[in-house]
């Protein structure tokens, strides 16, 4: 059994993802006669109850004795995926990344090598087709993403099989992988079992495809970065490449990439955001993983849902800072104008810091009074900023609109005997 060691520098700490199965104990094995430095972190998703939590004090043990340093996690993937109305395959795997991140950054190891191999891979890429995918779902799974390396992914399940029997290595088999009322157990038992049954050289052939897909993404994917615009915390794609045939899948794809949204992007969400295009300005969709795509004039952006904050914070009259959900406002008393948001003190006394709200209105400087919204909308200010806006108001009516504009209300004139500046 041939493994990938291209992918392991010299001198790291490679910590096996081990479940105690067949392939992630292989693995480890394999990773230990290389002579590599090598660690395990066991993960418990809480799915089989006390079984998996005692086969997790197995894998512990079993690493204990052959001198393998093992940190262990529990997990609850059954309550993550109600309370986040995923399916549990959804919750396990980003409840065991979240694990995986952790021992990273806790220093514990450099890399984390996972078992998926050439099989794991085939039932990867015809999920991916039945689903609904583009030529980027044909890559599969990738060799290595950041800290995550897959030594096996060139190897086959039968090449595996051989190995454990040669080695007289102990595993553990998991029930679960029988039952096919889960996706990919269905794909592995009877999609591919029967494929491989008619086609011996099936998984070779789609491993094969993966990497010429893969080779053609990499080199349009440096055609597509330079596309993408960056807001922030946002990414947008202007409505003239998104509509492009070729271009604005992959650059839609890249855009949630960038978010670290890597699964779950299916043809049905690329072509919902390129509908926006011919969309009115604002109109937004969600999108898996707490993601939203918003029509922002000649622009489509795609970004994290934010936080909704909900706080009234008096306006004193004195140098103060303002803790208004996650901006800090700043307010200075000072002696006349210069460049930023001044007010009279007098005029607005009483008014509050909070975020906008429905039926806020806005007499705006030199001009007519409108609904915030519309003034926004004139201002052509992003959708997806409006919810972390800080104002200054009383009642519904706006005195400030904290880093943008001052009402007419609450200008300073020559009758002003208190000026104050509000800033961040």
């Amino acid at each position: 059994m041939k493994i990938n060691l291209d992918l392991i520098p010299n001198n790291a700490i490679v910590a096996v993802a081990l479940s105690g199965g067949r392939d992630s104990m292989a693995l480890l094995h394999a990773l230990l006669d290389e002579n590599i430095k090598v660690k395990a972190i066991c993960v418990e998703h809480g799915i089989r109850g006390d079984i998996s939590k005692s086969e997790c004090m197995e894998v512990k043990k079993y690493c204990d004795n052959l001198g393998v340093e093992c940190l262990t996690f529990s997990v609850d993937a059954i309550e993550y995926a109600k309370v986040n109305k995923l399916t549990i395959e959804q919750s396990a795997r980003i409840l065991r990344y979240d694990c995986f991140d952790r021992a990273i950054k806790d220093g514990f190891c450099h890399l984390i090598a996972t078992a998926h191999h050439a099989d794991d891979n085939a039932e990867t890429v015809l999920m991916r087709i039945l689903r609904g995918t583009g030529t980027k779902g044909l890559t599969g799974i990738s060799k290595k993403r950041d800290q995550f390396i897959r030594p096996l992914l060139s190897v086959t399940r039968e090449e595996i099989d051989e190995y454990v029997v040669k080695n007289s290595i102990k595993y553990f088999e998991d029930e679960t992988n029988s039952c096919c009322d889960y996706t990919r157990n269905f794909i592995r038992h009877e999609i591919l079992a029967k494929l491989k049954e008619r086609f011996p050289s099936v998984v070779k052939s789609i491993t094969r495809l993966s990497e010429i897909v893969s080779k053609d993404e990499e080199y349009f994917d440096t055609l597509a970065i330079g596309k993408i615009v960056e807001l922030g915390d946002a990414y947008g794609i202007k409505v003239e490449d998104i509509t492009g045939v070729a271009i604005g899948e992959r650059l839609i794809r890249t855009a949630f990439i960038k978010l670290g949204v890597l699964a779950d992007i299916e043809e049905r969400h690329i072509a919902l955001i390129k509908g926006l295009a011919g969309e009115p300005n604002g109109t937004t969709l969600d999108m898996p993983y707490d993601t939203l795509a918003t029509k922002e004039y000649d622009m489509i952006t795609i970004y994290k849902k934010p936080i909704k904050y909900d706080y009234e914070i008096p306006l004193v009259d004195s140098d103060t800072q303002y803790n208004c959900g996650d901006r800090v406002v700043k307010v200075e008393s000072v002696n006349s104008r210069g460049k930023g948001i001044f007010v009279d003190y007098d005029k607005v006394a009483g008014a509050v810091f909070r975020p906008k709200r429905e039926g806020d209105i806005f007499k705006r400087y030199g001009g007519g009074t409108k609904s915030l919204g519309d003034y926004l909308t004139d201002i052509k200010y992003p959708q997806r900023l409006r919810d972390r806006l800080v104002v200054l108001a009383k009642d519904r009516e706006i005195y400030a609109i904290v880093g943008v504009e001052i009402s007419d209300y609450a200008k300073v004139t020559s009758d002003t005997t208190r000026i104050i500046k509000i800033g961040e």
